[in-house]
């Protein structure tokens, strides 16, 4: 429930301003989000480390057999190519994190 906050008086008399974020008490939390730097990821750590040129190994294998795949593009999302059969996809980083088993 908000709560309004009686802002400082304005020629004399107080007044009831507009309801702010801040002033609600509302933002990252009402969203159901932990702030960047306590976000927990796949490892139940802080979030992981994976650059271009690394090799994950996720928790299941590709149709070729293959649970090695090597990053080829990071950011918001992952190119990843099979270290199998050379297929290649596009993967979520929250998906990806969510799925690597160890980083080689």
């Amino acid at each position: 429930m908000l709560s309004l906050r009686l802002q400082p008086e304005r020629d004399g008399k107080e007044y009831m301003g507009k309801i702010s974020h801040e002033t609600a008490g509302i933002g990252s939390q009402r969203q159901g989000r932990k702030p960047a730097e306590n976000r927990v990821c796949g490892f139940g750590g802080i979030a992981m480390d994976i650059n271009v040129g690394d090799v994950v190994r996720l928790k299941k294998q590709h149709p070729c057999g293959s649970k090695e795949w090597e990053v080829l593009r990071s950011g918001a999302d992952f190119r990843l190519k099979c270290r199998g059969c050379g297929h290649q996809i596009m993967i979520a980083r929250r998906l990806l994190e969510k799925n690597v088993k160890e980083i080689l």
